[in-house]
């Protein structure tokens, strides 16, 4: 319809009527004949009647253009420039109501309500999600099974294969991206109209045709500063409620009382319920790994509407609401990112299935995995925590600082997840935690395993996967984060590097109290319960059987350690050494007194075990070996001689 031709044409028609009808029009029959005047006035009742029922009919049109154009102002899905010239007939048709603020007022109850109705919708969708979950208790092997097959993801990059996972968590990740990207796309598809058209009221852009009477404009005056600035509050209130919802959603007015001690948030609409607990958002059983990477594209997505937002020049008041949100979601996000990571790395245990890696086959698969894991939550935290999207290649090159208090809780997080995994190790290396989450027979096939039912094997390789720890994984990581974030941790390194030198005791010491045990069985029977007569046996012809019986028993823990670490060989066999060798001396202390013979025989035995075993002493071993030549030299009877004492040494030295 053209409205402006309409317009003008009742504008024309106004005036006709108006120089028709007035009084003025009549003065012109005064110089009329009385005949003529009566005549005329006739015409001119009879005119005038017919006019004023044309013109009735003409206001009736446009008291109807009126309310259609109006009612065209409520509809939400016309074009602002649709709206600013249906505004711009309505002034100049003078309605008594103001159509900016008509327009203002009802797009700001759609926009208001359309929040909470959209609201609403996608959290009842996320509540039926989590209803079709049982949570009463959280399957821990099955949150492994799934941290296990994320951390493959992440390590080749294909996010695609995280977000088509049929999960119950990623479902509700993803609505909970929904619900953030909904009310994102419905602020910024709704705020700049409604602020571009509330600044433009503001600027007085909307003024009435000149023709309207100066003392009309100053009555409604004092009026139009009152709706510009409901009006700004208007664009304040839409920011508000968006920031309101995302805060009632994941529950952001305790984030402040946790961070500040006091609560910033505005007051929630009635109709919204809070959420009970701080972290009800995040779904049951979901892993460390998956609710870093939809944390992190849920700040990205809040981040680029509140910036969007901002780049339209929103007056500074209006906005505090949405620099108050990005602060207390971050803060949120980094807490259910610390606590998740702390969690995971409590059970990272079960995710051990002894295959060995395949770069270096004296440790496994969970060190490349735990640094795989590590790594990605810390990046995580570090985007959340400064909103600093950076790349891998641009990490190092300087970026957004931290601030303080978040650094101290992510730095508190990575080293208290490395502290709960060196936790779980007791359960690594138990019988108890064998065949904790699945392993696809496809990989073993290229893979090999040792057999996690030996439970000596898996303490062994513990311990070479505590050597590596320390070596070469522990440095790794903390370099890393010592250059994302900037700072310096040498104090919590050391007591991580105690802590894991503790358990490399602890394990090393199970495995190898085992083998001392044999050993020492075998000498102390050998020397005292093989009916050996130590004072009148004959002169040696060869080395007793106990003797091989133990080196025999050594060689076997030379080959089973070989087979699975071979930097801890010399050190098994050093400490087995010393204890063997003190068996010795205690067991020929117990000797009353050596024969000629005995006192040969045992010289014999024990250099037999003195020279095989040489590589592997150590100080303390060859300290003990001369103790029990001394012990030996003691207890010898000299009365028992029956011939030169070098002679017999000598040939001692023969059977060697």
């Amino acid at each position: 319809q053209n409205y402006e031709m309409v317009i003008r044409d009742y504008k024309k028609g106004r005036v006709v009527m108006e120089s028709t009808l007035s009084p003025e029009s009549s003065d012109s029959a005064n110089g009329m004949t009385e005949r003529e005047t009566t005549e005329d006035t006739a015409l001119a009742a009879q005119y005038r009647k017919v006019f004023e029922k044309v013109w009735a009919e003409v206001e009736r049109i446009m008291a109807e253009m009126k309310e259609q154009l109006l009612k065209q102002l409520t509809e939400p899905w016309r074009p602002l420039d649709d709206q600013e010239r249906t505004i711009n007939i309505l002034l100049e048709l003078d309605i008594p109501d103001d159509p900016v603020w008509h327009y203002l007022d009802s797009q700001y109850n759609y926009i208001t309500n359309l929040f909470k109705e959209t609201y609403k919708e996608q959290v009842a969708k996320i509540e039926a999600l989590k209803k079709s979950v049982i949570t009463n208790d959280i399957d821990k092997r099955q949150v492994a099974n799934n941290l296990k097959d994320t951390i493959k993801i992440i390590s080749t990059r294909n996010f695609d294969a995280l977000t088509a996972r049929k999960s119950m968590d990623v479902q509700i990740w993803q609505a909970t991206l929904v619900i953030v990207k909904t009310l994102s796309d419905l602020l910024l598809r709704c705020l700049p109209d409604f602020w571009k058209l509330s600044k433009s009221f503001a600027e007085g852009k909307f003024q009435k045709n000149q023709t309207v009477l100066s003392t009309n404009r100053r009555r409604r005056q004092a009026m139009d500063l009152d709706k510009v600035k409901e009006a700004q509050k208007m664009a304040k209130g839409v920011i508000d409620l968006y920031a309101q919802l995302l805060s009632d959603f994941f529950n952001l007015s305790s984030s402040t009382e946790d961070q500040n001690g006091t609560s910033e948030s505005v007051q929630s609409p009635s109709s919204i319920s809070s959420t009970p607990h701080k972290n009800s958002f995040v779904p049951p059983q979901t892993d460390s790994v998956v609710a870093c990477y939809f944390l992190t594209k849920i700040v990205m997505e809040m981040c680029e509407c509140v910036n969007d937002i901002n780049a339209i020049n929103v007056a500074a008041e209006a906005t505090v609401a949405l620099s108050t949100l990005m602060e207390q979601t971050r803060w949120r996000f980094v807490g259910v990112l610390c606590d998740t990571w702390i969690n995971d790395a409590t059970n990272f245990y079960l995710l051990e299935d002894w295959t060995l890696d395949s770069d270096n086959r004296e440790i496994t698969t969970i060190l490349r995995t735990f640094h795989t894991f590590h790594k990605y939550n810390s990046r995580c935290a570090f985007k959340i925590a400064s909103l600093g999207f950076v790349s891998d290649t641009d990490e190092s090159k300087g970026g957004p600082s931290i601030p303080p208090e978040y650094l101290e809780r992510i730095k508190g997080a990575f080293f208290r997840s490395i502290e709960a995994y060196l936790d779980s190790l007791p359960d690594i290396a138990s019988d108890a935690a064998v065949e904790r989450v699945d392993n696809k027979t496809n990989e073993s096939i290229f893979r090999p395993r040792i057999d996690p039912t030996d439970s000596e094997a898996t303490l062994l390789l513990t311990v070479s996967n505590l050597a590596s720890l320390k070596q070469y994984m522990i440095p790794r990581l903390v370099s890393q984060f010592e250059n994302a974030y900037k700072c310096k941790m040498a104090a919590e390194v050391s007591s991580i590097n105690e802590y894991v030198d503790q358990l490399d005791e602890i394990f090393f010491a199970d495995y190898i109290r085992l083998k001392k045990e044999a050993v020492s069985e075998i000498i102390r029977k050998g020397i005292l319960n093989s009916g050996i007569d130590w004072y009148n046996i004959a002169k040696p012809t060869e080395v007793h059987a106990f003797v091989y019986e133990a080196l025999l028993t050594l060689v076997m823990v030379h080959s089973q350690i070989s087979d699975v670490s071979k930097i801890l060989v010399n050190r098994a066999l050093s400490e087995l050494l010393d204890s063997m060798v003190q068996d010795c001396y205690d067991a020929f202390g117990q000797v009353e007194r050596f024969g000629m013979g005995g006192m040969l025989q045992a010289v014999l035995d024990i250099k037999v075990m003195d020279q095989i075993l040489a590589q592997y002493a150590t100080p303390k071993a060859q300290e003990i070996f001369t103790n029990i030549y001394k012990k030996i030299e003691e207890l010898y009877d000299p009365s028992q001689r029956t011939g030169n004492l070098e002679t017999e040494l000598n040939s001692v030295r023969g059977l060697l």
